[in-house]
């Protein structure tokens, strides 16, 4: 069987034995010419030309979640990053949502690496966040920020209106009550009056009020006071 396979093996140097010095070998130009119809092979220059282009034109390398969702929106997106982690993810919110942006992704032309966490290079996208991208044009960051303030002040807004509201409510509730404890005749707006059944009944007081009177002074007089 090995013999058989014999074509298939290649010896290299590499610096020590530890599991970074894959990284090392994969990145020998002889070793990647014997490597360069393979999936791994593709994974590890689509990373290198991500952290050349993070060091010499750091507004075309995002890597976050949130960046990269941003340029994706703005369809900026050339080449994708992924660990397997998060595309495969247990939790079903956090696999839903790096899938959409996969799809997305490919959907506007855009290139799509699934990194296995089992290989180097599939560890040291895990360090920047497990997800990274390349843009096809420079996005400053101060852009994404402004964004994120606008969206904020748009929410701010829409806090205070909505508290506008409830306190315009609770004055008109408590306006409402006041009226309502008000004694009889208080709080009628202009042009209203009580009702007939209290007209006729404080002028019978009115009246009765005025003959008392009337007949008093008639006794004082008849008295001769």
């Amino acid at each position: 069987m090995i013999i058989e396979n014999k074509s298939k093996f290649a010896t290299c140097h590499s610096s020590g034995g530890h599991k970074r010095a894959i990284s090392e070998m994969v990145s020998n130009p002889e070793v990647s010419t014997l490597l360069l119809e393979t999936k791994v092979m593709d994974d590890v220059k689509a990373f290198q030309a991500f952290t050349t282009m993070l060091n010499n034109d750091p507004d075309r390398a995002y890597y976050g979640y949130n960046h990269v969702l941003k340029a994706d929106e703005d369809l900026a997106i050339d080449t994708l990053m992924v660990t397997d982690t998060l595309f495969k993810s247990c939790d079903i919110a956090t696999r839903t949502k790096y899938v959409k942006l996969c799809e997305s992704v490919k959907k506007h032309d855009g290139k799509v690496h699934i990194f296995s966490s089992l290989h180097v290079s599939g560890e040291q996208l895990g360090q920047v966040s497990g997800i990274a991208a390349i843009l096809r044009f420079p996005m400053p960051e101060e852009k994404i920020l402004e964004n994120d303030n606008n969206d904020s002040n748009d929410e701010d807004s829409d806090d205070s209106d909505s508290d506008d509201d409830n306190g315009n409510e609770r004055r008109m509730n408590q306006s409402f009550q006041i009226s309502s404890k008000a004694p009889p005749g208080v709080g009628l707006s202009q042009g209203q009056s009580e009702s007939p059944r209290k007209s006729k009944a404080a002028a019978a007081d009115s009246d009765s009020d005025s003959f008392d009177g009337d007949g008093a002074s008639r006794d004082v007089r008849d008295m001769g006071l």
